[in-house]
């Protein structure tokens, strides 16, 4: 999706009238307030808000850690092992880290693309 701008809340609460899952990643510090506003508008609307990185009142964040990349040939990248970590409050509060492994040879949007009833529209 285009950058959003200034504008990206306004967006990220448009998208959850829409769909049922939506990752969000602003890239600066979102006052709490406004981030209790969408949290508000993902439980009216039965959609969940994944923020990527931190994010104020969030029951779980995920955060990307070291990424390791595959490319044997060293011409052509096969696939990348990513860590991620999960923090969030309560009985979640100590940080879980666990490494993913991302397929190679096609985009890797495209598994997604083709599970029934879910759309991937793009990332904000």
């Amino acid at each position: 999706m285009p950058e959003p701008g200034t504008r990206w809340a306004e967006t990220v609460a448009a998208l959850l009238d829409g769909f049922d899952i939506v990752i969000t990643a602003t890239g600066a510090q979102v006052p709490a307030g406004l981030a209790g506003k969408l949290a508000a508008r993902a439980r009216q609307r039965g959609s969940v808000l994944v923020p990527y990185g931190r994010w104020p009142g969030a029951d779980l964040t995920l955060e990307a850690g070291e990424v390791r990349w595959a490319c044997p040939s060293g011409t052509r990248l096969t696939g990348a092992e990513a860590e991620v970590v999960a923090r969030g409050r309560g009985p979640a509060s100590r940080p879980v880290r666990d490494r993913v492994t991302l397929p190679g040879g096609e985009p890797l949007t495209s598994g997604l693309q083709q599970r029934p009833g879910l759309r991937l529209v793009g990332v904000i």
